[in-house]
């Protein structure tokens, strides 16, 4: 009985024994990996290199119509004419709508024959007063019904070319919103009508950069329409303040368009070239450390051994 206790705790103290073992060495080992230097790690060099790097202030925009314009008709009436096709290019004071102006041609027409009856009748109360054949009061009111029927027939010929709708200026037309026979009223849209050769292209800049920007300056605006494109203009016009709320100030740029691919509306990446280039010393950027407080680099020092 005796032997057998002994036996037990014999095997209960090798078993306890080795699991304390197997503990302290486990820890000897994660102290050993914690201690032990960190392996060297492979790099790479390169020279620090100065560049001639131009000054460039990036924004964004939008281009805009040198003159644009929603044409409408200025007077109630039916359409009986329509002189243009979408898309087409006008010049200034092209006619592209008639409304019916029969009732307005005839009163013209009425008129026109009544001045010329009052301009003879004028004309020979003149000759018998200055004869003295009639008072200079016949001669007068001669001269005052002339004088009135002028003007008559002067503001119906303003209303009659109000039956007509022109260009105001030269461009592109947009899609028409009008057919023959509509009835429209005064202020009916249409057509749009764009000027677009150049363009204005509007855009903003911090108040910091005030100083490095002035009209002239080349102008790089980057469409998504056209990728990998780039289309030159120049700075026309600063706005002489700046806005309180952004502490921005606006810029406008212009830009040939002979080829209609700006329009407007159209979002563009612009890049103002701000006075000349400058040298500067560059490093490659996979050499940059980003963190939270800064970036920075590793400078590696040259020693007497190379």
């Amino acid at each position: 009985m005796k032997t057998r206790m002994l036996v037990m705790l014999l095997l209960t103290a090798l078993v306890f024994g080795a699991i304390f073992g197997f503990k302290a060495f486990g820890r000897h080992m994660m102290n050993s990996h914690f201690e032990a230097p960190p392996p060297p790690v492979a790099i790479a060099t390169a020279e620090v290199r100065a560049y001639r790097w131009p000054r460039v202030l990036n924004s964004v925009g939008t281009f805009r119509a040198r003159d644009g314009a929603r044409l409408a008709a200025e007077v109630d009436g039916v359409v009986a004419a329509i002189r243009f096709e979408s898309g087409q290019s006008v010049a200034a004071g092209q006619v592209l709508l008639e409304l019916e102006a029969g009732v307005e041609q005839g009163r013209v027409a009425a008129l026109a024959a009544e001045l010329k009856l009052a301009r003879l009748d004028r004309e020979r109360y003149r000759e018998l007063a200055s004869r003295r054949l009639v008072p200079q009061s016949e001669a007068d009111l001669r001269d005052s019904a002339y004088e009135r029927l002028a003007a008559q027939l002067a503001a119906e010929r303003a209303l009659l070319a109000r039956k007509h709708v022109r260009a105001p200026f030269a461009g592109r037309l947009g899609i028409r919103q009008i057919s023959l026979g509509d009835y429209l009223k005064a202020g009916d849209p249409v057509v749009s009508l764009q000027s677009v050769d150049p363009i204005h292209l509007d855009f903003s800049l911090p108040e910091r950069v005030q100083g490095q920007v002035a009209v002239g300056m080349r102008v790089e605006a980057e469409l998504d329409a056209w990728p990998g494109q780039r289309f030159s203009g120049a700075i026309a016009a600063i706005e002489p303040e700046i806005d309180a709320g952004t502490r921005n100030f606006r810029l406008r740029a212009e830009f040939a368009n002979a080829d209609g691919r700006l329009m407007p509306g159209a979002f563009a990446r612009v890049r103002v070239q701000a006075g000349a280039a400058h040298e500067v010393l560059a490093v490659p950027m996979t050499a940059v450390r980003h963190e939270p407080f800064g970036d920075s680099v590793f400078v590696l020092n040259a020693t007497d051994g190379g």
